[in-house]
Formats: structure tokens, sequence, C-alpha cells
């Protein structure tokens, strides 16, 4: 139908009467935070909702595979993951003595080829093995790791819980193969042969990705709220993004198939990154929820008509027509146990959404308001052919690594780049591209 023959449509008046809002007090559409073409500068973005609503379910292209769950409380990477006696101990304080007295430099000292050696050096933790192979075990990737845990942990000891590098993870399921295969590498520097487990691989690149975004330099929208329960504050970050951003961004990367999408699924302080793996919507009339899923013609409300509506000082300039959205957004959570080696996929889960988005009268999207309690606070994405670059790879140059042996000449390298503790990214991708094959 042409899209002025809707313009005709009689949209009967709806009295909102007690409607009620489940999540915090709605705000307005701030487009200096919510702004989708912050995702995607270069590429035009579609805000027609006529045009978005012809696609109400898409999925992600490609598939997510699973990493650990490299948190703080278990030492991110310096998790000696295989080690049964590392894994019953509770603080970071008792992790790192035991490291430090069952230290790489230890294994270092036995025999070469040694049986004891061998299974010494399979049980050190991802950062531990990546500094054997690079000649750094002081000062190294492990070290200054060590010293970030230090700096962060309470009197006690202790980190909240949720802390760890899910960003990472997340990043990289969306723009690594899957490492699968264990693989041994061999210490130029040291003169042994040091095995990898699948999961290293995995832990090293997920590391790489979370510390390169450090400093958010991967496009995003939203804010982060700092509140405990983000149903009770007013803070503005708390109303995280707007769901009319959301609906355009997850049209753009999923339902035209234009890339990747990462979203904190807690609206809360907490901070919990997923890779988006799909979304299903369907249409209702605002203040007739009651009437269930409808067609988008006949879910569309006159702005004019909506008589008793509780965000009306909220609705964009402009807004012709209220339209109620429900949404399944589908993302993908790391599976709480992963093998050392295969491949694992990660673990759809769902988020039930419910919102209002406010269209113009040629049915371009305005902004919007939830009504749903959960939504996402931030979303983001991996600019398509983008590298994780490090300091110390700044200084190789040119070049890639076969994954079978360090240069030793690129310790200096490797130093640098564990003073923002990273991993080389030549290196990491070597042992990717062998694990993956």
């Amino acid at each position: 139908m042409n899209k002025n023959a809707w313009l005709l449509f009689a949209v009967l008046p709806l009295s909102f009467g007690d409607m009620q809002m489940d999540g915090p007090a709605a705000r307005a559409f701030d487009p200096r935070i919510d702004n989708p073409t912050r995702l995607s500068p270069s590429q035009p973005l579609e805000r027609n909702m006529m045009n978005i609503a012809e696609v109400k379910s898409a999925r992600a292209s490609a598939r997510m595979w699973s990493d650990r769950t490299w948190d703080h409380t278990r030492a991110l990477l310096g998790e000696r993951y295989t080690d049964e006696r590392f894994v019953g101990l509770r603080t970071w304080t008792e992790k790192k003595e035991y490291n430090s007295h069952y230290s790489a430099e230890g294994a270092l000292s036995l025999p070469r080829g040694d049986e004891v050696q061998r299974t010494w050096l399979a049980a050190l933790s991802p950062a531990e093995k990546y500094d054997v192979v690079m000649g750094t075990i002081r000062g190294g990737l492990y070290d200054r790791m060590a010293d970030k845990l230090d700096s962060e942990m309470d009197s006690a000891g202790r980190f909240p819980g949720w802390w760890g590098i899910c960003e990472g993870s997340a990043a990289a399921a969306i723009a690594e193969p899957e490492p699968v295969k264990n693989v041994t590498v061999y210490s130029e520097a040291y003169g042994v042969e040091v095995p990898f487990y699948a999961t290293d691989v995995k832990g090293l690149v997920s590391m790489l990705w979370s510390s390169y975004n450090r400093n958010l330099r991967l496009p995003e929208m939203g804010q982060q709220c700092q509140a405990k329960v983000s149903a009770d504050s007013s803070e503005p970050a708390c109303f995280d993004v707007n769901p009319g951003s959301m609906m355009i961004a997850l049209h753009h990367f999923l339902g035209r198939g234009n890339g990747n999408l990462i979203v904190d699924t807690d609206s809360t302080r907490v901070v919990w990154n997923h890779p988006v793996l799909g979304y299903q919507m369907s249409f209702f009339q605002p203040g007739n929820a009651s009437q269930g899923a409808t067609s988008f013609q006949n879910a569309l409300l006159r702005v004019r008509d909506a008589t008793g509506d509780p965000r009306r000082r909220l609705r964009a300039n402009g807004a012709a027509y209220i339209l109620g959205v429900d949404m399944k957004l589908s993302y993908g959570q790391n599976e709480k146990k992963v093998p050392w080696q295969g491949s694992i996929n990660r673990q759809e889960r769902v988020m039930d959404l419910s919102f209002e988005l406010e269209l113009d009268d040629s049915f371009n999207i305005l902004g919007g308001e939830w009504l749903s309690a959960k939504h996402p606070d931030i979303m983001w994405t991996i600019p398509r052919g983008l590298r994780p670059d490090t300091q110390g790879d700044r200084l190789l140059g040119d070049g890639s690594w076969d994954g079978q042996t360090a240069p030793a000449n690129w310790t200096n390298a490797a130093f640098k780049s564990a003073e923002g503790v990273m991993p080389l990214r030549r290196i990491v991708e070597g042992l990717v591209r062998r694990s993956a094959r």
C-alpha cells in the first residue's frame, strides 16, 4: 500500500486511563546519547517505521561461540583453571601467592622435556603461557594483570562478582573464528614447548579485545546506569538506550544484514555484554494492549487522540502517531562449562521488551518510551574489518606470525603491549589461526 494511503487510515480516539509504567520514569529522546548514527556514521539508516515493520524478525548471520567466564574473582587470565588446587582457593591474594610459589620460572628451572615440567607448563594460566612464549615472565602480561587486580580489589581482597572481560569475549565471538584445537608453541627465549588449550587461546583473544576497548574506542550508544536498581532511580543514564534508537539499530545491523550488535543486558550499574543473536516483534495499540498483537496499521494511535496519555509531556516534538511494540530480543550468553578444546555455541537467552515508538506524520521514528522494566543499557558494534591494535604491534611494522615459534626479537614489543594489559595482536591472531583450523 502507498505510504500516503496510510494517512487516510482512521485511528480511533483512545483513553490511557490509569495505565502505569513498569519501568523507571520515562524520558525524552536524547540524540547526543542515543543517536544510532554513532554506530554507523558512514551508512544511511532506515528510520521509516513502515519500512522497518516489513522485517518483523531477523537473526545474526554468524554463529557466536562461547568462551569461559574470565572474571576478576577467578584472577582473569591468571586463572589456572585446570589446576584443582588453584580452583579451590577463594581470594585473589591466595591465588597470587599460589602462582608465585608454583611459578612459570619454577617450571623453567626443571630439566627440559621432563614430564614434571611438561605437566607444570600445561597447568599454567593463559597469561603465564603467553609470557613463557614471549620471554616476558618478569614484568610481562601476567605481572601487569596482577598489578591491575591488586589495584582494583577491596580491602578484603574481593571484587564485585560481575567484574570481568565479558565485553572482550562478546567482541571476540563476533570478530574472530572459534579456537577449537589445542596447539603447541616453541619458546625461543626459554627453549621449551608450551601447550595451549583452545580455551587458553579464547582467553587471550578475549583479553585483547577487552583491553582494546577499555577507553571505549568502539562506537556505542546509551549510558551506563550507576544505580543498584534502575527502576528506583531518576538518574537519566538509567533510562538506557532509547527504544526508537534501538529499533533503528536492530533493523540496520540485523534486519538488513549490515553488521553486528553487542548489548549490555543489565539496566543497573552491573554490566553484562552479550552479542545480539536476533529479534522478533509484534505490534499493539498503546492503551489497548489487551487487544493483543495486531497489524502495523491497526496499532497506530494518533497523538491527538491519546487522551490521558501518561507520557504526553515526553513525546517527541512533531510526533503524530504512537506505536506499541512487543519484542523478544535474543542474545548469546557464555556457557558455564566450556571444554578445553572443541566447539561450543553460546547459550541463547531472551529479553522480553515492551515499548512505544513516536512517529511523525510520515511514520519516521522520532523517539520512544520504555514500558517494560528490563531493557538494554548500552548497545555497541564492531566496525567491519577493524583489528584491535596494541602499542607493541606498532613497533613490529608489517608482517604476521605463523603461530609456531615466537621471534625472540619480539620480546620488547610484548613488554610494550603488556603495559596496557594486552597480548600482542599478531601473536594472538597466529594462535587463533592454528587453533581454528
